[in-house]
């Protein structure tokens, strides 16, 4: 029998790079698509998500332009004039959950789809939580799943009330459609939120982006009065946690290239 022997680790030493967060290139995405002027989204992660996202803000009048150090990406989104723009998916759920609060804030008519996985996917408490402000959304298939039809218009409230308890996305959705609207909007969960991190992650992009969040038992977006022309998406040091156990246990040091993380 071949085989190999390794010898015990005496330390481990080194630096890092964090691959791109996926989280934080979907908001900077949506909140980049919604800025009247350019930004340039730095060192994004290229992903069958990201891309999905990307092509759909794309076919809803988003310039997304590519750069040196990653993209460029602006406004103003709106569905055609003479027909209705069909929006899919994939198996995207943070695309598919993002893009129902973008589009009953963006004027047009859209269809949004998905693949067969993703239309088993909940929708409900997102599209109940925007038709009770005004939105306009219809259910082509089974109440609750994709596809969904959506006619953009004005919201009549600035208050939102959603169900998150099986997802966050669908707070993260309210809070970043909440920057295309002149005064904001002010969301607050009916109960208990499922992988609330993720909502944090909302949070600091908004503010990267320079709107405002006021936190407290509800979310309030004001939408930036200035917005800021570059935006470094930080790195997942979810995915560098192995590298920096190895150096607690064996010895070592081992930190990221901007030093954001490091073990000794």
């Amino acid at each position: 029998m071949d085989y190999l022997i390794i010898p015990p680790v005496r330390e481990v030493r080194g630096t890092i790079s964090a691959p791109p967060s996926k989280s934080a290139t979907n908001r900077a995405l949506i909140l980049a698509a919604l800025s009247p002027r350019s930004i340039e989204l730095v060192g994004p992660l290229d992903s069958d998500d990201t891309r999905v996202l990307a092509r759909c803000l794309a076919a809803m009048g988003a310039s997304i332009e590519a750069t040196t150090d990653g993209m460029k990406v602006h406004g103003p989104l709106a569905g055609l004039s003479d027909r209705e723009v069909t929006l899919d998916a994939g198996d995207s759920g943070t695309a598919a959950r993002f893009l129902i609060a973008l589009c009953a804030v963006t004027p047009g008519r859209f269809l949004l789809t998905g693949s067969a996985r993703l239309r088993e996917r909940p929708m409900g408490p997102l599209v109940t939580a925007l038709t009770e402000i005004g939105a306009h959304i219809e259910f082509q298939g089974e109440t609750g799943f994709l596809p969904i039809e959506i006619s953009g218009q004005e919201l009549i409230r600035d208050r939102v009330n959603v169900d998150a308890s099986s997802s966050s996305q669908f707070i993260s959705a309210l809070l970043l459609a909440a920057t295309a609207l002149p005064g904001g909007l002010a969301v607050e969960a009916t109960g208990p939120v499922a992988s609330t991190p993720y909502v944090q992650t909302t949070i600091e992009t908004l503010r990267a982006f320079g709107h405002t969040v006021e936190t407290g038992a509800e979310l309030r977006v004001r939408p930036a009065q200035e917005w800021k022309e570059r935006y470094q998406v930080p790195g997942d040091y979810s995915s560098a946690v192995p590298m920096l156990a190895a150096s607690g246990v064996a010895g070592g040091e081992v930190c990221d290239r901007t030093n954001r993380a490091s073990s000794r």
